[in-house]
């Protein structure tokens, strides 16, 4: 879903300003790929490798940026939806194999499933 700071406005008669992961980047492909189809406008006012570099973008008000609806960021709030396209849905697969389906990779794996499977509605 769509986050920014609270009280973020967005003109719709300027381009949308994106924060986005630097590439290569899944949820930056979808927001791009997103954007085509919608038809706005848009610029990409700040791209970063980590989560932290996009959160601060956005409380600093630069934009807006995409996040997994179950993990919000402190200090960032969904964004309402008109205005801007829909997102959809990105999946992500754990896979490990047998030989290590113990010890600390087995349980960053479960970690990551388990916390996965809050997102789904």
């Amino acid at each position: 879903m769509w986050t920014g700071a609270p009280g973020t406005r967005l003109d719709p008669e300027q381009p949308l300003p994106l924060i986005l992961y630097a590439p290569p980047s899944v949820s930056r492909s979808v927001v791009l790929e997103a954007m085509e189809r919608f038809g706005r406008p848009w610029r990409i006012v700040c791209s970063s490798g980590s989560l932290s570099g996009l959160r601060a973008a956005a409380l600093a008000g630069l934009g807006i940026t995409p996040q997994a609806q179950g993990l919000i960021p402190d200090g960032l709030e969904a964004m309402p939806a008109s205005g801007l396209p829909p997102l959809g849905s990105v999946e992500f697969v754990v896979r490990t194999a047998r030989r290590t389906r113990r010890g600390p990779a087995a349980e960053l794996a479960q970690a990551i499933t388990e916390r996965g499977g809050r997102l789904r509605p």
